[in-house]
C-alpha cells in the first residue's frame, strides 16, 4: 500500500482572558477557544502501476526514465567481450578459446601497434572459434558477442501505447480542513460543581 499517503493534524486553543474589575465589581471575564482539524491524502497512481512488472516496463521505456535497476540491466546486457594476442600458426589453422558461450560473435584483428589485419575465422562452437588464416605474425584478436536484437511486433507496440495513454493520470490529491471557534465574554465563575447547578440563587438553581 506504499503508493497511498496521507496525513492528519489536529490543534486547539484555549484562551482565558480576566475581566476589569470597577469598584470593587468585576465585569466578567472573556474566555474564547478554537479547533482546527486538516487531512490530506494523495494517490500515487504511478507507484501502483509499477506494481506490475510489465506496465513497470512500459512506463520507463516510454516516459525515458532511467531507474537504477534499468542501469543495472543495461550493465548486465553489456555484450561479453574477449581480447588477446596470439602468434599465427604456419602450417596449420589457430583455435582460440574464449569461453563466452555464445551463439554468434564478431572478430577484429589488429597488430599489436593497432594495425588492422584481415584473417578468416569461423565459429567452431559457443566457446571456440578457428582462425584459418596461417602466418608466423602475432596478432591481436578482439571477440565480442552479437546480441540478436528483438524483433518489435506493430500490435505489442500499439498496446503498450495505448496503457501508457491509459496510465496518464499519475497522482491524485485531496485536502479537507475545518475550522471552529467560540467566545465567550462577560463570564463569571458562578457556575456550581453539582452537574452544573448553584446555590447562589437558590438551592441546585441552574
Amino acid at each position: 500500500m506504499d503508493w497511498l499517503s496521507g496525513s492528519a493534524k489536529y490543534n486547539a486553543t484555549y484562551q482565558w482572558d480576566r475581566g476589569a474589575t470597577v469598584d470593587g465589581e468585576s465585569v466578567g471575564n472573556n474566555i474564547a477557544n478554537k479547533s482546527d482539524f486538516s487531512a490530506d491524502g494523495r494517490i500515487n497512481f504511478e507507484g501502483l502501476y509499477n506494481k506490475s512488472k510489465y506496465l513497470k516496463e512500459i512506463n520507463q521505456r516510454l516516459s525515458g526514465k532511467k531507474s537504477n535497476t534499468s542501469a543495472a540491466n543495461q550493465r548486465a546486457n553489456r555484450p561479453k567481450r574477449y581480447e588477446r594476442t596470439f602468434k599465427l600458426k604456419p602450417d596449420t589453422s589457430l583455435i582460440i578459446k574464449h569461453n563466452l558461450k555464445v551463439k554468434k560473435v564478431r572478430v577484429a584483428a589488429t597488430t599489436p601497434s593497432g594495425q588492422p589485419v584481415k584473417v578468416e575465422t569461423r565459429q567452431v562452437d559457443d566457446t571456440s572459434i578457428e582462425v584459418l588464416t596461417r602466418g608466423e605474425q602475432n596478432v591481436k584478436f578482439v571477440i565480442t558477442e552479437v546480441k540478436e536484437q528483438e524483433k518489435k511486433s506493430f500490435w505489442k507496440e500499439a498496446a503498450a501505447y495505448t496503457l501508457r495513454f491509459v496510465m496518464s493520470p499519475r497522482n491524485v490529491s485531496a485536502r479537507f480542513r475545518r475550522s471552529q471557534s467560540l467566545a465567550l465574554p462577560l463570564y463569571r465563575p458562578n457556575v456550581g460543581a453539582a452537574f452544573g447547578q448553584s446555590g447562589a440563587y437558590g438551592p441546585l438553581a441552574p
